[in-house]
């Protein structure tokens, strides 16, 4: 096991212990009001804490994900472009070598 994954396992414990308090400590209810659709929830406050803990998760994992992406086509562009310019050199190469013979004779 790596020293990367335990702390990664470290971490997550750490999260999972702060969640656990959190909720232990936070039973009062709140009122949370959508107003587009108009609906009141009565919940309890560590539910809204974790729920915000949870948008916040999947947002910058939407976040990641995007950058991810084009940084991936990016490469895959720059692989185009490399591949492209190598066939050229080689090309170039080629026809240097013939203009050295011609010049040779």
């Amino acid at each position: 096991m790596s020293v990367i994954s335990i702390i990664k396992y470290v971490i997550l414990i750490l999260l999972v212990v702060y969640l656990v308090f959190i909720s232990q400590h936070n039973l009062q209810e709140i009122t949370l009001t959508i107003p587009l659709p108009e609906a009141h929830f009565n919940l309890p406050l560590y539910i809204v804490v974790l729920l915000s803990f949870l948008a916040g998760i999947v947002a910058s994992s939407v976040a990641l994900i995007v950058s991810r992406l084009k940084a991936y086509a990016q490469v895959r562009s720059l692989k185009k472009k490399l591949t492209a310019l190598e066939d050229e050199i080689a090309i170039l190469q080629v026809k240097g070598q013939a203009i050295d013979v011609e010049e040779g004779k």
